[in-house]
């Protein structure tokens, strides 16, 4: 008798993590967009996020790959 739980179907690229930040810096530069902040102060925070929750670990995105995201939001 098989056991579909047992057989996982995660694939065996390391994109999770990428894509999961990239989708969370433009919720959150999109939020901070909504509620009247400038770039400047959402890119701070954004990065700020990133840092500490990634913190003694390398980040899935860079510095720069963060600012251009927040950017594409406020462009």
């Amino acid at each position: 008798m098989p056991f579909d739980w047992m057989d996982s179907q995660v694939s065996g690229t390391r994109k999770g993590p990428k894509q999961q930040v990239h989708r969370a810096v433009l919720e959150q530069a999109g939020l901070l967009r909504r509620m009247g902040y400038d770039a400047k102060y959402a890119t701070m925070r954004c990065l700020a996020n990133v840092q500490w929750q990634y913190d003694g670990q390398p980040a899935p995105l860079s510095d720069t790959e963060i600012k251009k995201l927040v950017g594409s939001v406020y462009n």
